[in-house]
């Protein structure tokens, strides 16, 4: 998934002003993905999801303290995010390769890979339990907001 370009950026504008423009075209990123990667079979959208919200995080790493308490919530929810994410690409992969080895090798892989499919069910149950909260919280509403909002200054010592 190759990341969207964010129209507007000067050289000479301000940090929380560039911040604002990346981290509003970043969340749509991430938020593009749903409904459809919500889906257990949705391999490739929880995948993409999983590279969005570590652009995301790794933004809100560098410039989140622009938009206070909202920023760090943020940062720590697309953290969570891109763990479980990433544990069912894990599983994902591990059944690819198990399904490619019982091709050549047919016995004993039936029960590596229904440990592996209960497992990635499960974290598939944590990824849903977790953008519930998350939409349930309305961060994105509030993360927006304070991207919409005059700049913020940063605290002390930063």
């Amino acid at each position: 998934m190759k990341a969207h370009r964010v129209d507007g950026l000067e050289s000479t504008m301000a940090l929380a002003d560039a911040a604002r423009r990346i981290v509003a075209v970043r969340t749509a990123e991430l938020y593009a993905f749903i409904p459809e990667a919500l889906g257990e079979s949705a391999v490739s959208a929880m995948h993409d999801m999983r590279i969005a919200a570590k652009r995301l995080r790794y933004l809100l790493e560098l410039v989140g303290f622009c938009f206070g308490a909202v920023g760090e919530e943020a940062q720590a929810r697309a953290r969570a995010l891109q763990d479980v994410l990433g544990e069912v690409h894990d599983c994902d992969v591990m059944l690819e390769r198990i399904a490619a080895s019982r091709e050549r090798e047919p016995d004993g892989f039936d029960a590596l890979a229904a440990r592996f499919r209960v497992r990635r069910a499960d974290q598939c149950a944590r990824f849903a339990t977790l953008w519930n909260a998350i939409e349930a919280s309305g961060l994105r509403d509030r993360l927006l907001a304070t991207t919409l909002s005059s700049p913020q200054q940063a605290p002390a010592g930063r």
